[in-house]
């Protein structure tokens, strides 16, 4: 089972044989060779009994495209998204769920299936799903990334504050302390933690609405925030992959 989960910056994907997750790898569409990195990925993975895709409507038709390409045509190729039949309810009154969201409700009904939980996904937004105890969706968060925050406020100031960008190797408040003696590391410090206390002040709400609650973070940038979060969290790197697999496994009845 090939489970590819195509983000706006950038496609992951993972095999599972089963219930155990064989590989995993993460494309980025920066170098502009996105339709050719996941034709070579899907000729290597092959032969996939089902292959389960999760995207964003941008990415949609590359998609597409690509898997008519690389997979046989007996290849039964499913995309989550909200008109999919689902175990649970989304109890959206407004717009359309993505399908990252529900399936990162898959995985939590999977990972907490007897007791409330929260994730926060930390990608170019930042996105919490939550389930009651009974795994029906209850309800979520949206805001803007730890990228896109930074863009937007270089953006907003017409490039007087300069655009932040957060090397992996160095995950860490600038300058040691949270108050910081440079604009860069002031700006990197006040978007890490305004990343924090908005995820914390959601965890706290669900403590105050549910009792005791297991909560998750996933995401490419959760590794950046996790060490500022008051919660004890659960880091889970592949959450919406092992999400459209529990989706998978529902789908096609396996």
């Amino acid at each position: 089972m090939l489970c590819i989960d195509a983000g706006n910056s950038c496609l992951k994907s993972v095999v599972h044989c089963g219930d155990a997750r064989q590989s995993a790898a993460s494309l980025s569409y920066a170098d502009g060779h996105g339709v050719e990195s996941l034709e070579r990925l899907l000729h290597k993975a092959l032969p996939v009994g089902c292959c389960v895709v999760a995207c964003s409507p941008a990415r949609l038709q590359m998609l597409n495209e690509a898997l008519a390409r690389a997979l046989p045509p007996e290849t039964s190729v499913q995309f989550l998204n909200a008109d999919s039949p689902l175990p649970f309810s989304m109890n959206y009154t407004e717009g359309r769920p993505g399908a990252d969201r529900i399936a990162n409700v898959f995985r939590l009904r999977a990972l907490s299936p007897r007791a409330p939980a929260v994730v926060a996904d930390f990608g170019t937004t930042t996105h919490l799903e939550s389930v009651d105890a009974a795994g029906g969706f209850a309800g979520g968060l949206i805001m803007p990334g730890l990228a896109a925050s930074a863009h937007m406020l270089s953006s907003s100031t017409a490039g007087t504050l300069p655009t932040i960008e957060f090397d992996p190797r160095q995950a860490a408040l600038s300058d040691g302390e949270l108050f910081a003696f440079s604009t860069k590391g002031a700006i990197e410090n006040g978007l890490l933690l305004q990343q924090a206390a908005a995820v914390d002040r959601m965890f706290d709400a669900a403590r105050t609405r549910f009792g005791p609650v297991n909560f998750f973070i996933t995401g490419g940038a959760s590794t950046f925030v996790m060490k500022y979060l008051r919660n004890a969290v659960r880091w889970e790197p592949h959450f919406t992959t092992d999400g459209l697999h529990e989706f998978a496994k529902f789908h096609f009845a396996l």
